[in-house]
C-alpha cells in the first residue's frame, strides 16, 4: 500500500490538503510497519485545489492521502482519482499515521460524509497568503480533521518525487 502524506514541514501532517505541495510517500503491507520511498514536491499550479480534470498527477498511483483536514470537493478529486483520504483526528506524526493506516486504525473517510468546505467570515486564501498567512490553517472551519499543518516554504519543486 502506498500511503501520501500531506506535510509541508516534513515532520507534521499538514491542515489543508488541496492547498498541500509537499507529501511524503511511505509504502507497507497490512500489518507491517510504512517505510518512507519518496517525497513529493508540487509547484503551486500543481496543488489539487488548482488541478483541474482528469490529467496525470504525481499523486496518482497512490492508494491513501492523509491529510489534517480536507473539504468535500478535495475528498471528490481524490474518490474520482481512486484515492482514498484519511483524515487523522489527533495523529500529527506522518510515520505513526502511516503505520496506523497499516494496522488498520485508520481508514479512509466516506466522500459522502465529508462537510463542505468554508471559511469563516471574508478570510481568503489568496489575501491570507500575501500576509504570509499560507494555509497551514490555525483552526478556521477547514472540513475535517484537527492534525496540525506547518506554514509552507516557498520555491521548491515542479511537481517532482524525490527519494528520501
Amino acid at each position: 500500500m502506498r500511503i501520501a502524506i500531506a506535510s509541508q514541514n516534513r515532520r507534521t501532517v499538514t491542515k489543508h490538503a488541496g492547498k498541500t505541495r509537499r507529501f511524503l510517500v511511505f509504502e507497507g503491507d497490512p500489518g507491517g510497519r510504512a517505510a518512507e520511498i519518496a517525497r513529493i514536491d508540487l509547484d503551486e499550479d500543481s496543488t489539487i485545489h488548482n488541478t483541474r480534470g482528469h490529467q496525470t498527477h504525481p499523486l496518482d498511483g497512490v492508494d491513501v492521502v492523509v491529510a489534517g483536514s480536507a473539504g468535500a470537493g478535495f475528498v471528490a478529486r481524490m474518490a474520482a482519482r481512486g484515492i482514498g483520504v484519511v483524515l487523522p483526528e489527533f495523529e500529527t506524526d506522518p510515520q505513526r499515521a502511516a503505520d496506523a493506516i497499516l494496522a488498520g486504525l485508520l481508514t479512509p473517510v466516506d466522500p459522502q460524509q465529508v462537510p463542505p468546505h468554508r471559511h469563516e467570515r471574508d478570510h481568503h486564501h489568496d489575501d491570507a497568503e500575501a500576509a504570509g498567512h499560507a494555509c497551514g490553517c490555525s483552526g478556521h472551519g477547514h472540513g475535517l480533521g484537527q492534525g496540525r499543518g506547518g506554514r509552507p516554504e516557498r520555491g521548491g519543486g515542479r511537481g517532482r518525487a524525490d527519494a528520501p
